[in-house]
């Protein structure tokens, strides 16, 4: 590598390095106040808490990489225009290409990491997080996995598909009735249960009784009342279990779904989503390179900061829109994960070329 090249990337890796502990450091402090109240009314002590907020710490990063990454291109390509080192490094023959490739290259390495890290580190990390707030402040006995949530209940163990709190509605149920010594006395299978009355209530439901004597008896109910699962408000980890999966246990889970008559659609929004959402690194790159060379001399670190944070948040905004459509069922979720990647990467070629070579 040659010592401009070096030096580019220096700079760029420096403030790529404080733009991403300030915006995790932000991050953190706002999830602390937002959970502080539940904190202090269970009793969570301070090395627990500091467990539980450090294995978000992958997922934090994650979320800010695309900021960071603009701001570095931004920030630095816009101190070396401001100062000229871009006109020195023209007239001594130096192409345009050559000059930013260092910064390309690590918006690639940096959506690469992103995907790596949301595909083998931030699912453990996650659970290590819900373990924590299921043993401190959330729901007892619970654990996620490609086959749904499994729940300790006061009489057996609920298998759950899925959780829709918004409706009141728990989808894929079986639920296990245990007798001590460890012994399963009857299942019960439904496809949906709605909370009416301060109680879950299954619909169209199956009941097998388990019995040393009679054997098995089966038992088709319209409705039937379970017992012993607390209400809505403690289901609240169910509801988003796919942000704890990895790719591969995602996809599984949506074939579980689908096998049950489930809809899955949202969940492939989020599963395109696992390599859409990183690859907008490397497009942050693209975009803020034109701004950067284009307006360098002329705004200052203030106003850089400005357009990054302005162009960040539209993402966000196009996003968080168009991921709601796809879960909806209103556009297809491969669209829903792409469009926006699309959308900006158009506008990163775009602005490439009224760049001055």
């Amino acid at each position: 590598m040659k010592t401009i090249e070096r030096y580019i990337l220096r700079e760029f890796l420096k403030i790529f390095a404080l733009s991403v502990s300030g915006l995790v450091l932000v991050f953190l402090i706002v999830d602390v106040f937002e959970n502080m109240d539940t904190l202090i009314k269970h009793g969570v002590p301070l090395s627990a808490g500091i467990l539980y907020f450090a294995y978000k710490l992958p997922y934090i990063l994650t979320q800010v990489c695309p900021v960071a990454t603009l701001l570095s291109t931004i920030i630095s390509l816009g101190i070396l225009s401001r100062h000229n080192e871009l006109v020195a490094m023209k007239s001594c023959g130096i192409k345009l290409f050559n000059i930013i490739s260092p910064i390309l290259v690590s918006g690639l390495f940096i959506s690469v990491s992103s995907v790596a890290i949301g595909e083998y580190i931030t699912p453990p990390a996650m659970k290590g997080a819900d373990v924590l707030a299921a043993r401190w402040f959330g729901l007892k006995g619970s654990s996620t996995g490609a086959n749904g949530v499994w729940i300790k209940t006061k009489d057996g163990i609920l298998n759950l598909k899925e959780a829709d709190l918004k409706k009141g509605e728990l989808n894929g149920i079986t639920l296990y009735g245990l007798q001590r010594p460890f012994r399963v006395k009857e299942r019960l299978e439904a496809k949906k249960a709605v909370w009416r009355d301060n109680a879950w209530v299954a619909r169209e439901a199956t009941v097998w009784r388990f019995s040393g004597q009679e054997g098995v008896t089966m038992e088709a109910a319209g409705e039937a009342i379970i017992n012993g699962l607390p209400g809505p408000e403690d289901f609240s980890g169910a509801e988003n279990i796919q942000k704890n999966m990895s790719m591969g246990e995602l996809k599984k889970y949506i074939d579980g779904l689908e096998a049950d008559g489930l809809d899955a659609g949202r969940y492939y929004v989020d599963l395109y989503s696992r390599v859409t959402f990183p690859t907008i690194n490397f497009i942050m790159v693209l975009i803020g390179i034109p701004f950067a060379v284009g307006t360098g001399r002329k705004s200052g670190l203030y106003g850089s900061i400005g357009i990054a944070v302005i162009i960040a948040f539209s993402y966000w905004l196009i996003f968080a829109a168009s991921r709601s459509l796809g879960q909806n069922g209103v556009i297809p979720p491969i669209v829903a994960a792409a469009f926006p990647d699309a959308l900006y990467l158009a506008i990163g070629v775009l602005m490439f070329g009224y760049i001055r070579q």
